[in-house]
């Protein structure tokens, strides 16, 4: 388990990497994000960071990988799980792997169903509990 100062180190580190992203210093951002997969080679934000970047430097095959890594190891809801998919069917198109990046612009759709399921599900339940609430106020009138 990382110590509270390691833990701090790699949110400090994670903001300049995106930071550098931003500004379109690639390099150095990169330099970032490996230092906090060499800390914790299982931080999502890092790998997703790292995907990002590297579809950015225009390099397919790294994006591609980090963005795999990214889906294996992140326990993440739908809606984020689908933003990954549709980033890695463009980085899949990029790489002229059509029929791959279909497969993966299919997950994107799918996952983000599911995501609106479980929006709508929760606007349900929040009414429900509105209306017991409202009914319970009644009571005690």
């Amino acid at each position: 388990m990382a110590s509270s100062s390691a833990k701090l180190n790699i949110e400090w580190f994670l903001s300049l990497a995106y930071v550098y992203m931003q500004n379109q210093h690639y390099e150095e951002s990169l330099a970032l994000l490996k230092l906090v997969l060499l800390l914790n080679r299982k931080d999502t934000r890092a790998l997703k960071l790292m995907g990002f970047l590297y579809y950015k430097m225009g390099d397919g095959k790294r994006a591609y990988s980090s963005i795999k890594r990214w889906l294996e190891v992140a326990r993440a809801g739908h809606e984020e799980t689908a933003k990954m998919y549709l980033l890695q069917s463009k980085v899949l198109l990029r790489l002229k792997k059509k029929t791959h990046a279909k497969k993966a612009l299919v997950q994107y759709t799918e996952f983000m169903g599911r995501a609106d399921e479980e929006k709508r599900k929760l606007a349900e339940m929040l009414e429900e509990r509105k209306q017991k609430a409202k009914a319970r106020s009644r009571k005690r009138r």
